[in-house]
């Protein structure tokens, strides 16, 4: 057998059972590879050849009407052996060559695959494909890596092409598996487009077996000290606004679920794998550095739960951690200034509310420098209001008129702790009374 075929796959949409023929040649059933459905199989087809190294698959289970990528998967392994003095006969020179010139055409075939030009794309974008889509600045790589006299080539300037309006645009995309930036983002902001120096798509299969799947990977490991109050980053984002009234986001991240499915889960994630027990972990830092020489006037919030697309967008909890998952305090505010010699108090807990009129009043708690727990009022006609858990009626009630208690039925109040007295007002006789842990009631007023 001659290998004469200079190509190495066929691409082809099943029918059920029906084989599938492909016209490369191979030396065996064993260096042939199959992909359906951009999934590899293994063990659910047999393959047949022809004299001249051609042949077909046949699948062993219906395969419906996937689409179907046959290919060669040569061995690399040099099995040929030529005795010294012995007589070399032209059929084992032959396959000997055969081998070679398949292992080069494979070789070659999947460099051009990895730098794909237009003809390649086209084919690796229809049913039979990978769906592998790769452009720089309008020319393929491999163009730019063959053509060093293309403005922008590998070889001389990196490319850098002019900001497009209109459709999506994105100068270096890479896809896979009919994934469609173009159209998602669409959906995302109502038909609107995006202008990408950098975009990658990838449709994850229900078939997938990996552990995890990602879009973008980025991975790093860093030999050095800390240089300075700097560090090493994975990934970095420096974003500047340049206009009166501009809008910068350094990172903004969408996630969505699907209408229909059940149990979905939507997060950003931050994992800190830590092996030395003296190493800080700061989960979220967040710095601001002012470099206008004077106050800054406009609102600075490290942190914002927001939901301002519609009234039924609310979180559930504004702030939330789980039981255990704090060694020391679930919320640790320091103070406002740190100054050598001064005492300062804590920095403040505010409750916001609003009046009728649209008045707002803050109520807020903070932590003394002498120990001790201040609450401040929103208003100076303001009290301190105890309730049940409906919230439909008052325990009691300290406000600029002194101490306020319920007036309920003596019957109805239960013992005290020990050690303590329930005060109540006795709606009988409108006395105030006492009751200990006993159920002993005493009057305190006549």
């Amino acid at each position: 057998m001659t290998t004469t075929a200079t190509n190495d796959r066929t691409s082809a949409v099943a029918n059920g059972f029906t084989p599938i023929p492909f016209n490369f040649q191979a030396a065996s059933g064993d260096e042939i590879g199959v992909i359906r459905d951009n999934v590899p199989e293994f063990g659910t087809y047999t393959v047949v050849l022809n004299g001249d190294g051609t042949g077909s698959v046949t699948p062993l289970v219906d395969w419906g009407t996937s689409a179907v990528t046959i290919f060669s998967d040569p061995s690399f392994e040099q099995s040929s052996v030529f005795p010294r003095f012995a007589p070399f006969f032209p059929d084992q020179i032959e396959a000997t060559l055969d081998r070679m010139a398949r292992t080069i055409i494979s070789l070659k075939n999947r460099l051009d695959r990895s730098a794909p030009d237009a003809t390649l794309r086209t084919d690796m974008a229809g049913t039979g494909g990978a769906g592998l889509v790769g452009t720089l600045g309008g020319y393929s790589l491999q163009q730019r890596l063959a053509n060093p006299g293309i403005a922008g080539a590998v070889a001389a300037t990196p490319p850098n092409p002019p900001f497009t309006n209109g459709a999506h645009y994105a100068s270096l995309q890479w896809l896979l598996n009919g994934a469609d930036p173009a159209a998602w983002y669409a959906a995302q902001f109502a038909g609107n487009h995006a202008t990408e120096v950098f975009s990658a798509g990838i449709v994850v299969p229900s078939t997938a077996t990996h552990y995890q799947t990602n879009a973008v990977a980025v991975y790093m490991r860093s030999d050095r000290a800390q240089p300075l109050n700097g560090g090493d980053v994975a990934l970095f984002s420096d974003a500047t606004s340049n206009a009166d009234n501009g809008a910068v986001f350094a990172l903004n991240t969408v996630a969505n679920d699907t209408t229909g499915k059940t149990g979905q889960v939507l997060s950003i994630e931050m994992d800190y794998n830590v092996s030395a027990p003296d190493t800080d972990v700061n989960g979220i830092n967040m710095v601001i550095v002012s470099t206008t020489g004077g106050a800054l006037t406009g609102n600075r919030i490290a942190y914002a739960a927001r939901g301002v697309f519609s009234a039924a967008s609310q979180w559930s909890h504004g702030f939330y951690t789980d039981d255990g998952s704090v060694e020391i305090y679930g919320l640790w505010l320091g103070s406002q200034t740190a100054v050598p010699g001064t005492a300062r108090n804590s920095q403040k807990i505010a409750f916001s509310a609003y009046k009728a009129d649209n008045t707002r009043l803050n109520a807020t708690i903070n932590g003394s420098s002498t120990g001790s727990l201040q609450f401040s009022l929103g208003l100076d006609t303001g009290s301190f209001e105890f309730m049940n858990v409906a919230r439909s009626a008052f325990f009691a009630l300290i406000g600029p008129n002194g101490l306020s208690l319920p007036i309920v039925a003596a019957a109805s109040i239960g013992n005290a702790p020990a050690g303590f007295l329930n005060i109540f007002v006795d709606s009988a006789d409108n006395k105030v009374k006492t009751k200990d842990s006993a159920g002993v009631v005493v009057i305190l007023t006549n």
